[in-house]
């Protein structure tokens, strides 16, 4: 949904929507875990790249309808970690590499805390060099 019918929907003025959508999502930022224990679980998602509202030509070809089931060199990753008390960190991924994961994670888990992954590479070599 867009902000219009939103700020119509709560009966505010379209500014008033944009302004408050800016202070929910800050809230949302800073509300992350600082240090993660417990049992720590790891899974990472990807999104395409938008150019949604862009007025320059797009960087690269139109996008054909339907889904691929394969990651692509364009998605952008994202890391999310979580512990079993609801403590969340997450963050975006300049790229796939063990480098990348170590550099989101650093400081933020626990060292005694067992960690739950999928098969993603990178998270397996980083365990490894974590211990």
């Amino acid at each position: 949904m867009t902000l219009r019918p939103k700020a119509k929907h709560c009966d505010i003025s379209l500014k008033a929507a944009f302004n408050w959508r800016h202070c929910f999502l800050s809230v949302l930022e800073n509300d992350m875990t600082d240090k993660l224990s417990g049992i720590v679980e790891l899974d990472e998602t990807f999104f395409r790249e938008s150019f949604k509202g862009q007025k320059k030509p797009l960087p690269r070809p139109a996008r054909k309808r339907g889904n691929q089931s394969t990651v692509d060199t364009r998605d952008i990753p994202v890391l999310i970690a979580k512990d079993r008390q609801g403590g969340i960190r997450d963050g975006i991924l300049p790229d796939l590499s063990t480098r990348s994961l170590a550099l989101c994670l650093e400081g933020h888990i626990d060292p005694q805390a067992p960690v739950c992954m999928d098969a993603f590479l990178s998270q397996k070599a980083w365990l490894k060099g974590w211990d």
